[in-house]
């Protein structure tokens, strides 16, 4: 008997476009570092980031242990040249970039009428990557998040990202309900559904694509196009 919903956060049930892609989190940390006044040419910039994002995903995703992005962006403004300043530039360039997240981050249309239907008849849990807490609290502030989930979960907190199996099992403690007896609902196949899977949690991946194709996967219960067509799905994955 599913007694409990798991939900991924961005991408899912909020949406911040401008800010959820890597290059258009490059752009946004070039963009500040001029503002900031230091000329930086942005093909050198984004190789060098590249270059880093791949080296500390190397070392952490053995076991998927949370970034640490300041520290990224400082060894990529040593290797452009800028040794001295960077670790002051590379604060405040994380700074301002989590600053955008509460001023961009916005609901999706079908998600407060959703998650309070839900709510009638399942517990309820978020469970999202995101690299900073106060940052991620700041959000969930603003969107009143917190009086539709029973425990939220945030990769910052627990120290490691989806799909490590950690923030899973935390999430189904907090909510004291075993694996079989959920189903996670996300928008990455790797992050949300495989994490998920691996303890005996059913999934529902968002993929608008796939979901056009009519295409199935492997392991994963459902694909739907939207969260609209969450609740229908539901059923058929539950029974």
């Amino acid at each position: 008997m599913i007694k409990a919903i798991l939900l991924d956060c961005w991408g899912t049930i909020l949406h911040a476009p401008s800010l959820m892609t890597r290059d258009s989190a490059i752009e946004a940390f070039h963009r500040t570092l001029r503002e900031l006044g230091y000329e930086a040419d942005f093909k050198n910039f984004r190789e060098a980031y590249l270059r880093e994002a791949e080296r500390q995903h190397r070392e952490a995703d053995s076991d998927y242990r949370e970034l640490d992005y300041v520290e990224r962006l400082r060894r990529v403004l040593e290797a452009i040249g800028l040794e001295e300043d960077a670790k002051r530039l590379a604060e405040e360039i994380w700074r301002r970039y989590l600053d955008e997240w509460p001023r961009q981050s916005r609901l999706d249309p079908e998600a407060p009428r959703l998650l309070r239907r839900l709510r009638e008849a399942y517990k309820l849990a978020l469970v999202t990557n995101f690299p900073d807490l106060p940052t991620a609290h700041r959000v969930f502030d603003t969107l009143n998040l917190w009086e539709y989930f029973d425990a939220i979960l945030v990769s910052a907190e627990v120290g490691y990202r989806k799909p490590s199996p950690i923030i899973f099992q935390k999430a189904l403690e907090r909510l004291g309900v075993k694996p079989q007896e959920a189903v996670m609902v996300g928008d990455t196949l790797e992050a949300d559904v495989e994490g998920a899977r691996k303890l005996g949690v059913k999934t529902i991946l968002i993929d608008p694509e796939r979901a056009r194709k009519g295409e199935s996967l492997k392991g994963v219960d459902a694909i739907i196009g939207s969260l609209r067509e969450l609740e229908g799905v539901l059923e058929e994955v539950i029974g």
